[in-house]
């Protein structure tokens, strides 16, 4: 055991310099259906009360924790034994899959030691999770929240020949589950229902319709349906991922902040954005398993600062080291920085909505700066009207005084 550590740092230190910082996309652990947990023909399928929509199952929580070990394995050196907040942060998006996977992953991560243990009963320690929804708003995800995604899904030209493509296929699907299918989204949300049913059989079993040939064919076109969307949205949805990742490793190379491993605990459609987005062949095309992560490494070798892309999608096995095709090996972070064009959060907000919000936040920054004007303005004018006031006095006061003098004789008479 011993000797396999000693090579695998080995190994570690050959191919990756000396660490710097990571950042890491995780997905969720296996999960119940979000939607359509029984389909309208379905009459006897019993379903499973303990679980919600979309909520981890057992399983589901077991994964995340082997993948908080398997990422001790690779990083547990670099972070130490001890759990130091400065050094962390970690986000997740809004849905309770994704919030509830990051704590499962820092509870296998990071256990209290030593000092760190105020349970002995418990082999555990709370560590922050903040959340970002934009996490969430990712392929379908956004249809929730961002109209404009929405329209441009719709009409969009390519999707609609598409769905015409699949015209017969979606009519036996629609009688089947008894869905009137009229976009992709809701096609989408039904195969999801299928390939999520058919990973939890013995929770929520398929109906018997639902055969091992036609769940093939819908799984395969499950990941086109989200590379399709995926694409149509690139600029805004994987800028913001692009920009998340750059703006964290300038602030640590700067030494703005102390952060040395970002986790990002997400979805499948997260680790296909940044795929699409900086053209990272099978990511791009396949959604990854649950319980898969996606590490951005950056690290100094010699006098360079490299940046290397490793994708873990098989709990317990090796992760294998990514290329990006527009930046040769090794992958200098200076010529990585240079592959897009980053999108702040307000402006992905803006290309969300379909409205520019930032001639708002401008108008109530102007509003603010006048008020607060008005505010210095009023109190210079009452300064000056006091000091009138008690200048005024100080004057009667002399001009009383010298009336005084006036009427004095000048000779006092002995």
């Amino acid at each position: 055991m011993m000797v396999s550590r000693i090579i695998l740092l080995l190994i570690l230190h050959n191919v990756n310099g000396e660490l710097i910082a990571s950042q890491v996309f995780t997905r969720h652990g296996q999960r119940f259906p979000t939607d359509f947990i029984r389909f309208p023909t379905e009459k006897n399928t019993k379903v499973n009360e303990i679980y919600e929509p979309g909520e981890l199952t057992e399983t589901g929580l077991n994964q995340e924790y082997e993948l908080g070990f398997n990422l001790k394995q690779y990083y547990g050196d670099f972070l130490g034994n001890t759990y130091r907040p400065s050094q962390l942060r970690v986000w997740a998006g809004n849905d309770n899959r994704t919030i509830t996977s990051a704590q499962v992953v820092l509870a296998a991560l990071f256990p209290p030691r030593a000092q760190q243990v105020w349970n002995n009963q418990l082999k555990w320690q709370p560590v922050p999770v903040h959340t970002q929804g934009i996490l969430d708003q990712v392929s379908f995800g956004a249809l929730d929240y961002c109209p404009s995604f929405l329209h441009d899904l719709v009409n969009s030209t390519g999707n609609v020949k598409f769905m015409e493509s699949l015209k017969p296929e979606i009519l036996v699907l629609q009688n089947l589950t008894g869905i009137n299918i009229t976009d992709l989204n809701i096609l989408q949300k039904v195969v999801d229902a299928l390939v999520s049913r058919s990973d939890i059989p013995d929770l929520l079993p398929l109906p018997s319709w639902a055969n091992a040939s036609l769940i093939s064919f819908w799984e395969g076109l499950h990941h086109i349906f989200h590379q399709k969307f995926i694409t149509l949205m690139k600029e805004p949805t994987g800028g913001w991922h692009f920009n998340q990742i750059i703006s964290e490793f300038d602030n640590t190379l700067n030494q703005r902040t102390k952060h040395k491993f970002i986790l990002y605990s997400g979805h499948d459609s997260n680790m296909m954005t940044l795929g699409i987005y900086l053209n990272i062949s099978v990511i791009k095309e396949k959604l990854q398993p649950v319980g898969s992560y996606l590490a951005f490494d950056l690290s100094k070798e010699g006098n360079e600062t490299v940046i290397r892309v490793f994708l873990h999608n098989k709990l317990n096995g090796s992760r294998v080291h990514l290329k990006i095709d527009q930046c040769p090996e090794p992958c200098f972070y200076k010529t990585f920085k240079d592959l897009g064009d980053p999108v702040s959060t307000i402006d992905f907000v803006s290309a969300c909505l379909g409205e520019d919000i930032t001639v708002g936040d401008d108008q109530t920054v102007l509003y603010g700066v006048i008020s607060s004007l008005l505010i210095v303005v009023t109190i210079l004018l009452g300064t000056v009207m006091v000091l009138l006031f008690m200048s005024r006095r100080t004057w009667k006061k002399r001009y009383h005084r010298l009336a005084k003098e006036e009427r004095r004789p000048l000779l006092q008479q002995s």
